[in-house]
């Protein structure tokens, strides 16, 4: 049976959608064997989600004997219930996420770690005073109230913040110099410079909310297949590896043509600051790029049962995996 949350996260919506999952996923025989697989992303193509898109161009599931399509995100896609329902049968998310939609009931599980940490920062004016989490504290923070990173902050650091509501676009914080605003260091950033505004981010990894975003897939392909699995994530890292440390000129053209909501030079600097990202993190260093870490995991677990996210009984194992790290 799911574990159900506390009121303050629970919603009527989310008991009847799973019901809805239980029939869908007790109707499954098993995986598709007349169809590509599909890994699906959670956004427009972009080069946060490079990687998976390169290994899609450049042929590397053909070389692991596989047909994947990597596909897009459609407007309000959830997608846990995407791939749960078996509408596709991987998915990427920030672990914390994942963790949440496990905790519902839905069956998936980790299998590989693509990137250390969550790229989400806050945005800061130059000359703010704000110099770390603590500054926060009766500040107003334009963000959306509901997000697991924002509660750990207000827990973590003992903040009283007044949140405004987030609507994705930059028009307040261009127009308010108090404000405060989320956003992502690949993204922001970059349309704020070009716009000739001095900014400063805090990078919530380094507030202890570290938050990896994975591969995830459902329990019933892993346990049938656990070498297919394998060769879904042995692709994307290489496809990982290539793009962020290789020529990936041609992916970022592919992206930029069916993305052209961001511009090839966007999307060219969001790359540099992956590879910045990457390097700095040590994930290069060593044969531990793509596995998941224990510890991190751990963390988190402890964070989601702390602010009553996930039930006290998620364990570790129910999150993740770890076997398919010994097969990249």
């Amino acid at each position: 049976m799911p574990r159900m949350l506390p009121t303050k996260f629970g919603h009527f919506y989310y008991i009847s959608l799973l019901l809805n999952l239980l029939i869908l996923v007790g109707c499954r025989e098993g995986p598709r064997s007349d169809a590509p697989l599909v890994l699906q992303t959670n956004w427009a193509p972009q080069p946060e989600d490079g990687g998976f898109f390169h290994a899609s161009e450049s042929g590397l599931f053909e070389e692991e004997g596989i047909d994947v399509e990597v596909r897009p995100a459609s407007a309000g896609m959830n997608i846990y219930s995407h791939v749960a329902a078996g509408e596709a049968d991987f998915g990427i998310s920030v672990l914390a996420k994942l963790s949440v939609a496990i905790n519902r009931g839905l069956p998936l599980v980790a299998v590989a770690s693509y990137r250390p940490a969550t790229l989400r920062v806050l945005l800061l004016h130059e000359d703010d005073p704000v110099q770390d989490f603590p500054d926060l504290n009766h500040r107003m923070v334009k963000a959306r109230g509901e997000d697991l990173w924002l509660k750990y902050l207000q827990h973590e650091y003992k903040l009283e913040m007044r949140i405004v509501p987030h609507d994705f676009g930059l028009g307040q914080f261009l127009a308010q110099d108090d404000l405060i605003q989320q956003g992502l260091l690949t993204s922001e950033p970059y349309t704020l410079k070009e716009r000739g505004v001095p900014v400063r981010i805090l990078e919530l990894s380094k507030a202890g909310w570290e938050n990896p975003e994975v591969i995830f897939c459902r329990r019933d392909l892993l346990e049938q297949d656990p070498e297919l699995v394998a060769k879904v994530v042995r692709a994307s890292l290489k496809g990982w590896d290539e793009f962020l440390r290789g020529d990936a000129e041609e992916t970022l053209a592919w992206l930029a043509k069916e993305n052209p909501a961001r511009s090839i030079e966007s999307m060219r600097w969001a790359r540099d600051e992956l590879t910045k990202m990457y390097g700095e993190s040590g994930v290069w260093t060593g044969d531990d790029f793509g596995k998941i870490s224990p510890e991190k995991v751990e963390r988190i677990l402890s964070i989601l049962k702390t602010l009553g996210a996930v039930g006290d009984s998620l364990s570790v194992e129910e999150l993740v995996d770890f076997s398919i790290g010994e097969r990249i």
